[in-house]
């Protein structure tokens, strides 16, 4: 399950003014110090994925990682993209590793 807030939507809907709608891929990544967080991408969706309709945009993210990472928080601070998921907090920290 996916879950996206309403400022998300906002953000997704004006980067996609004026543009074609692309599916939204989301998948998780490893960060520095080890930590893992989710990234989103714009990417078409494989056989091996889970589509979300939501307000008319895709969200897409491979069936083996939802079941792992579920239930999804699609957030935004007003710029960029904060998700959340079972054991995948958001980023926190200065990012780099000495």
């Amino acid at each position: 399950m996916i879950t996206v807030t309403p400022r998300a939507a906002r953000v997704v809907a004006d980067y996609f003014a004026g543009r074609q709608k692309s599916p939204i891929r989301i998948f998780v990544r490893l960060g520095g110090c080890g930590i893992r967080t989710f990234g989103v991408a714009l990417e078409e969706a494989k056989k091996s994925d889970a589509i979300f309709d939501i307000d008319g945009y895709h969200y897409i993210i491979n069936r083996k990682l939802l079941q792992m990472v579920q239930p999804i928080r699609f957030d935004s601070d007003g710029i960029g993209f904060r998700l959340s998921g079972s054991g995948i907090a958001p980023p926190h920290g200065c990012g780099n590793c000495g």
